[in-house]
C-alpha cells in the first residue's frame, strides 16, 4: 500500500468544489433576493429577477434556495423584512393619524416625537398604506423597505460602542455603500 487511498483524493476534489460552488449559490441569492426587493416577486413581471433566477438554475442551484431567496427579499420569511413609513401628523391629531395608519393596514405604531410617527408594515402592503394615508391627509417623509434584526446585542462597553459607531458612520459615508444595516440596540 502506498499510503493513499482513492476516497480521500475524492474527498480533497469533493471539498473544494463545494467551497466554490457555495461562494457563488450565496453570491446569486443575494442577487435574487435584491432584484425580488426592487421589483417584487413575480419573475413574469421583474425581468431582473427572471435572469438572475434563470443564471442561478443553469449553474445547477437548488429550486429551493431560488425560492428562499425571492422570499427573503419580498419579505415573506417572517423576521426579516419589512416596510417603514415615517410620517408627520402636523394636521391631524394622535388618535387620528393612528386610526388612519391602523385603517390603512399598518401592523405596529411607534411614535418618535409629538409629531412624527413610525408606522410598519407588511412589504407587500407598503405602497398600499402610504396612498392611503397620502388619501387622509397624512404627510410622509418616508417611504422604504428595512432589515430588521432578529435579535438585537448591546454593546459590551460604551469604548466599543462608540467605535462601532463611528465605522457605521464611515461605512454610511463610503460611495461604494448603499445602506447599513445593524442589530445593535
Amino acid at each position: 500500500m502506498s499510503g493513499h487511498s482513492k476516497w480521500s483524493q475524492i474527498k480533497h476534489k469533493k471539498g473544494i468544489s463545494d467551497v466554490k460552488k457555495g461562494k457563488i449559490f450565496s453570491k446569486l441569492a443575494r442577487i435574487i433576493t435584491i432584484a425580488a426587493k426592487a421589483k417584487g416577486g413575480d419573475p413574469q413581471t421583474n425581468s431582473s429577477l427572471r435572469m438572475a433566477a434563470d443564471k442561478a438554475r443553469s449553474l445547477n442551484m437548488p429550486q429551493d434556495n431560488i425560492e428562499r431567496a425571492i422570499k427573503r427579499g419580498t419579505g415573506e420569511i417572517e423576521g426579516v423584512k419589512r416596510g417603514t413609513i415615517i410620517a408627520n401628523a402636523h394636521g391631524s391629531g394622535k388618535d387620528e393619524t393612528e386610526l388612519a395608519a391602523i385603517d390603512a393596514g399598518a401592523q405596529d405604531l411607534k411614535w418618535l416625537d409629538e409629531n412624527t410617527i413610525e408606522i410598519a408594515a407588511k412589504p407587500e402592503d407598503l405602497e398600499k398604506v402610504k396612498k392611503q394615508l397620502e388619501l387622509n391627509n397624512i404627510s410622509i417623509a418616508e417611504a422604504s423597505l428595512d432589515w430588521i434584526p432578529k435579535n438585537e446585542i448591546s454593546a459590551p462597553d460604551k469604548s466599543s460602542a462608540a467605535k462601532l459607531e463611528k465605522l457605521l458612520e464611515e461605512l454610511d459615508e463610503h460611495d461604494d455603500v448603499n445602506e447599513v444595516y445593524t442589530n445593535l440596540k
